[in-house]
């Protein structure tokens, strides 16, 4: 398993929930709940946030544990960036490299 498989099973979780609340998101605003009902836009909000704080600010390189920041998009899907990165900028790890997976 490469260093790039593994931060993109990270963030593909991550996406999936986003996607997921987008689409509650949009059903909740074609239902238009009565007022009472408005407390499950903020949760739904919540959990969106807390799914885009994790993916940006949470997932990590696997060989020195900084994150990826803003980054971790282009790290995890190198088709869809410009310059899709090729080594973690913090230490150099080449992220299509194999990587000893740890069993602890």
């Amino acid at each position: 398993m490469t260093p790039r498989q593994v931060v993109r099973s990270r963030c593909e979780k991550a996406l999936w929930l986003l996607l997921i609340v987008l689409a509650l998101f949009i059903a909740l605003a074609l239902i238009k709940p009565a007022p009472p009902a408005g407390w499950i836009g903020g949760v739904l909000f919540l959990v969106f946030a807390g799914a885009a704080t994790y993916a940006n600010w949470v997932i990590d390189c696997p060989k020195c544990q900084v994150p990826f920041g803003q980054m971790v998009w282009q790290v995890s899907f190198p088709s869809i960036g410009l310059m899709p990165i090729k080594v973690c900028p913090h230490c150099a790890l080449d992220l299509d490299s194999e990587w000893p997976l740890r069993r602890d």
